[in-house]
């Protein structure tokens, strides 16, 4: 899947946000401390996996832009 500046999301990124989304709900109906730690770990991992890491789609995006201009 392709962001909003152009750069590719992997499937694992998309899998990771909606189980952080699940946990959520999850939460709102059983009021457990476990639930936030897990959506904690699940929000840094798709910080981790998204394209561009902890720089963002934005860099990920330009980094793939001077891959295709050629030189």
């Amino acid at each position: 899947m392709i962001g909003p500046y152009g750069a590719r999301y992997s499937w694992a990124y998309w899998v990771v946000v909606l189980a952080a989304f699940a946990l959520l709900v999850v939460d709102i109906f059983d009021d457990g401390a476990l639930w936030n730690y897990l959506v904690i770990v699940l929000v840094a991992i798709a910080i981790v996996i998204q394209p561009g890491g902890i720089r963002g789609p934005r860099h990920a995006a330009r980094a793939e832009e001077k891959q295709r201009r050629p030189v």
